[in-house]
């Protein structure tokens, strides 16, 4: 039995329209770690303890983008393995 995780955010037609863009797929599966490090160093920078408990909301907004952007990547490493050598 699979397992297939939902997004956090259910892609729109747009988001599903730049999801064909092969290029775009495979420069996001390529940048992932750095994209994932810039994300990452944001939440580290707008957390501290005077805004601890508002900050939540921001938060799960960095979420959704970078579960949009590992969707991206999925992709985009699929159709790099595809790629003749």
């Amino acid at each position: 039995m699979s397992q297939q995780a939902s997004l956090s955010v259910p892609p729109s037609v747009q988001m599903n329209e730049l999801l064909q863009q092969k290029h775009t797929c495979k420069l996001v599966a390529r940048a992932f770690p750095e994209l994932q490090q810039i994300l990452l160093q944001t939440q580290l920078d707008i957390t501290t303890v005077e805004n601890r408990d508002t900050v939540g909301p921001t938060l799960l907004g960095i979420k959704h983008i970078h579960d949009i952007l590992l969707l991206f990547k999925t992709k985009g490493d699929l159709l790099i393995k595809q790629e003749p050598e």
